[in-house]
This record gives C-alpha cells, sequence and structure tokens, in this order.
C-alpha cells in the first residue's frame, strides 16, 4: 500500500456516508454565526454544519477559523438562493467530509509492527494526551494498522503527528471512496473566484455542473463543455485536484 493506491483501499455505501456526516459535527459547536461579517441569508442548520464541515476540511485544523466557515456559510447560501430553482438538485445536495473523522491508518516499520502486536510500542505516549488513541487494530498480514479515537478529531492533523513517532513511515486519513461515483460537490478558488463543482447523480454516473463567483455574484457555467472551452475544463480539474490534495498529511 502506497500513497499513489491508499485512496483505493477503503469503500463507502451510501447509507454509510450519510452516517458519517451525521458524526462529523455531532460534537462541533458553530459559533460566532452573529459575528460574522456577510450579511444574514436565514441559515438552516443543515447550512451551518455543512459550511463547519467544509471550513473542517479545508483549513486543516483541529477547529477551522470562524472566518473561514463564515466565508463558505455565506458564499454557499448565495449560490443555491441564486440558482436552485434552475437546478433543484442542488438545494439539498450537501458537502461530504471526504474521510472518516477520528480514524487514521498507520504503516509501521517491521519491528515496530511487532512491538504493537506485543503491546510493548509505546511511541503514543509521548503524545499529548488529546493525540493519544483510544484503541488499535493492526494486521496480521501487513504492517498497517487502523486507529480510533472516541472523538471526532480532524485526522489530517493526527497523522501529521503520528509521522513525527518512531517506527511509523507513513499515516493517512481513512477516506471514503464511492463505486462508480464520486463526491457530492467539490469547492475551491480561481484566482480569488469561488468555485463549486456540483456533482449530479454522485453515487451512480455523475455530472459536474461548474460555478465560479464573477463580480460579486455566483455565474453558472454549465455541465457540457467542447474543446472549445479548454479554460473551464482546466479550472475545473485545478479545483478538483488542490480539494484533494488536502487529504495528503
Amino acid at each position: 500500500m502506497d500513497r499513489k493506491n491508499i485512496r483505493t483501499h477503503f469503500y463507502l455505501i451510501p447509507v454509510v456516508s450519510l452516517i458519517i456526516v451525521m458524526l462529523a459535527c455531532e460534537d462541533a459547536s458553530i459559533t460566532g454565526i452573529d459575528d460574522s461579517p456577510y450579511p444574514d441569508l436565514e441559515y438552516t442548520t443543515a447550512d451551518s454544519t455543512e459550511a463547519f464541515q467544509m471550513a473542517w476540511y479545508w483549513d486543516r485544523r483541529m477547529t477551522p477559523t470562524d472566518s473561514t466557515r463564515d466565508y463558505l456559510l455565506y458564499h454557499m447560501k448565495l449560490l443555491r438562493q441564486a440558482w436552485e430553482d434552475t437546478l433543484p438538485f442542488i438545494a439539498d445536495q450537501r458537502f461530504l467530509l471526504p474521510w472518516m473523522p477520528g480514524i487514521a491508518q498507520i504503516r509501521f516499520d517491521s519491528t515496530t509492527a511487532q512491538e504493537v502486536r506485543n503491546g510493548t510500542y509505546t511511541g503514543f505516549s509521548t503524545l499529548p494526551e488529546f493525540y493519544q488513541p483510544d484503541s488499535l487494530n493492526i494486521s496480521d498480514q501487513t504492517d498497517w494498522a487502523t486507529v480510533y479515537f472516541e472523538t471526532n478529531l480532524q485526522p489530517v492533523v493526527m497523522c501529521q503527528y503520528f509521522e513525527e513517532l518512531p517506527g511509523i513511515s507513513r499515516a493517512v486519513p481513512n477516506p471514503l471512496i464511492f463505486f462508480g461515483g464520486d463526491l457530492p460537490l467539490f469547492f475551491g478558488w480561481v484566482d480569488t473566484a469561488f468555485a463549486v463543482l456540483f456533482n449530479e447523480n454522485p453515487m451512480f454516473i455523475p455530472t459536474a455542473h461548474y460555478f465560479k463567483e464573477v463580480a460579486g455574484a455566483p455565474v453558472y457555467f454549465g455541465n457540457e463543455w467542447d474543446e472549445s472551452d479548454s479554460l473551464i475544463q482546466a479550472e475545473m480539474s485545478a479545483i478538483r485536484d488542490t480539494f484533494l490534495e488536502k487529504l495528503e498529511p
């Protein structure tokens, strides 16, 4: 198992994806909305939860910054209000975290893996207690192990700590991958313009719909492009690639 194929080893079904989304914000505190510099667009709980998850993923911090969360809350709501009548599916299609909170995959060297199996590995004890796994399951056939936390920690941050420990050669989040499908949406920035790719029918044969802000307003750039639209296709690829890079510690 290596960096290039790590994402192919973990799979997801639709019901599980919904459960993960609910768990991810089970203990998340959505605070500071009243202090947002953006206009109040009558946000729902679903709007706030989505914005927290998007910021949590993008900021790669244990707790996302209020500025990132407030920005995403406002701009996602603005986009939906502008286009949900034209494209009704975007109204309820929400961001899905591409990893499982509080879970990570760790690869030990062969000597350390045996120490882990024997219960004599002490590397985790050097971490602050908050970052010490609550349980661990190591394979008998490989040197990979799954570590679990009772708290929904941000796994990319966890992995950055783990990779500094002795005997650990690789630590990665446990990503969610769809058979024959894709994530419901990707987001990012083209220069300074906020952009979103909504995948229609993400669980089956996804069709990407591209939105980008122009002069402060969300503009729909369609879902079908020919060779003359190479700039749009390049922007979409860049958004997706930059988004997926944040899976890596």
